[in-house]
């Protein structure tokens, strides 16, 4: 299946890809708080769902930047993302209640 996959040839491109991707990160945090809620989990287990998450997403930006065809602006969206929710995660798990 070689010739299938169309990565962004243009700035614009990978803005747009960006955007995309920014858009499938919140359908993962949504997840993450559906599952953790419907699993009636303690604030602790949710924190540490949303630090994986975080994981997941920055592991993304590192994919995005040094991957085949290097998209900047998808791996800098993605490292942004992935650090506030990271910063979110962290807050949960230190921030008391």
């Amino acid at each position: 299946m070689t010739g299938h996959h169309h990565t962004p040839k243009s700035l614009a491109g990978d803005a747009a890809l960006a955007l995309f991707v920014l858009f499938t990160d919140a359908i993962g945090c949504l997840t993450v708080v559906v599952w953790s809620w419907g699993a009636h989990l303690s604030s602790r287990g949710f924190a540490l769902w949303v630090l994986l998450l975080a994981g997941l997403i920055l592991a993304s930006s590192f994919a995005f930047r040094f991957g085949r065809v290097p998209l900047p602006v998808t791996a800098g969206i993605q490292v942004v993302a992935g650090s506030l929710v990271a910063f979110g995660g962290l807050l949960l798990l230190f921030g008391g209640n």
